[in-house]
């Protein structure tokens, strides 16, 4: 009750004041106003939980435009010094909450921290520009938003002068409005967003092996394979968006077509891609070519049954040898989803491999056999009733 009655108080207080100096009435009676303690500056950065935070630093400046109806001068209007805030750092105002469960954090400081140590002359309101500076750190995608602070700043009844209530408009992006700057999340308010993608590489690779007593594999044949992505959740791919990778043996691009395959997304999922795959191939997505993924981004692998061939696959994550590998009865088809088929930071890849069964230079004997011993039989037969024949001629 008490702390309405003090705004109410403020309120009839500021409209005398714009009153006196012929000030509209309009924003202040049109608009609601908010305590410089409950309004917030607002920083969230989307970054995926299996990369490392940025070490650079987000700034957001503060430019004078005009208190009251005179424009900003040196004198009439006090400078607010910029906010800063590293990742990678303990804020020097404000505070930090994160990671969330996808790897987002959200950095946020009151008006009134802001303002600590600003010195205003005369009671009135003061007009700034909010912007965040754009920055070159790679991989960074900063918010071009830009912002109109109001401070209402009034006679604190000891000779000074407080700043009390605050408005903020969005100025861009279009259209403008007046935003709820006790917003302390990323559904509005006074806000910056930036998002933070590390890409690495990722092989999916085939070999072709024979059995430990014998390699009578081929070496020619195409192995048909499936391959699906899905982004990271805090860095999502936009709907349509497309990565486009390439087969690849022994470093240099396949001549067979087709040689490229295109991933296509919808809800941050892409399309079942299709593919062959002989020995030694893989399916690379390159820095080189920009077909790198995010980090955070999952895939999975199937492989069509092959007869006479075992599958299995090896995978590695982040350049470590990740899990057990995965593999499946000779003649089955391969199915690789675990929760380890993940682009992290460093090598990643996905090695499958089909091993074929032996075959064993006796079983072409084993397969006569059967032949052999009647043929046996029947000429120890023959050879019984010759000598038989004989031994009555002779009598």
């Amino acid at each position: 009750m008490k702390k309405t009655i003090q705004k109410l108080l403020s309120g009839a207080i500021l409209a005398a004041l714009l009153l006196a100096v012929g000030l509209p009435m309009t924003a202040l009676a049109d608009d609601p106003t908010y305590d410089t303690d409950d309004a917030y500056l607002v920083k969230k950065l989307n970054v995926d939980t299996n990369t490392t935070l940025p070490n650079t630093d987000f700034t957001f400046t503060f430019d004078a435009v005009k208190v009251n109806d005179d424009a900003a001068t040196a004198t009439n209007m006090p400078e607010i010094d910029d906010v800063v805030w590293n990742p990678t750092t303990a804020p020097a105002i404000g505070s930090v909450a994160g990671p969330a469960a996808d790897g987002s954090y959200i950095y946020s400081a009151t008006i009134a921290e802001i303002l600590t140590g600003v010195t205003f002359t005369h009671a009135g309101v003061y007009e700034y520009d909010v912007e965040e500076t754009t920055g070159s750190f790679s991989g960074m995608t900063y918010d071009t938003a830009t912002y109109k602070l109001y401070l209402y700043i009034e006679n604190d009844g000891a000779g000074g002068f407080e700043p009390t209530q605050v408005i903020v408009e969005r100025q861009t992006p279009t259209p403008v409005a007046k935003v709820v700057p006790t917003l302390v999340d990323a559904s509005g308010g006074f806000l910056f967003v930036n998002t933070y993608v590390v890409k690495q590489e990722l092989q999916v690779k085939k070999l072709v092996a024979g059995d430990a007593a014998g390699d009578y594999s081929d070496l020619t044949r195409l192995f048909d394979f499936t391959v699906q992505l899905t982004g990271p959740a805090a860095t999502p791919f936009t709907n349509g968006a497309t990565v486009t990778a390439k087969i690849y043996n022994a470093g240099t691009q396949v001549t067979r077509s087709p040689n490229t395959v295109t991933f296509t997304f919808a809800s941050n999922v892409s399309n079942a891609a299709t593919l062959k795959l002989a020995h030694g191939d893989y399916l690379y997505f390159s820095t080189a070519d920009g077909s790198a993924l995010p980090v955070g981004t999952t895939y999975t692998v199937n492989e069509a049954a092959a007869a006479g061939y075992q599958p299995s696959a090896a995978l590695t994550t982040g350049g470590t040898a990740v899990g057990t590998p995965v593999s499946a009865n000779r003649g089955d088809p391969l199915t690789v989803d675990t929760v380890n088929c993940l682009v992290d930071e460093g090598t990643n890849s996905i090695v499958v491999t089909n091993t074929y069964k032996n075959v064993a230079p006796t079983g072409l004997l084993m397969n006569l056999l059967p032949f052999i011993v009647i043929i046996v039989l029947v000429s120890a037969g023959l050879l019984i009733m010759l000598v038989s024949k004989r031994r009555k001629s002779a009598e």
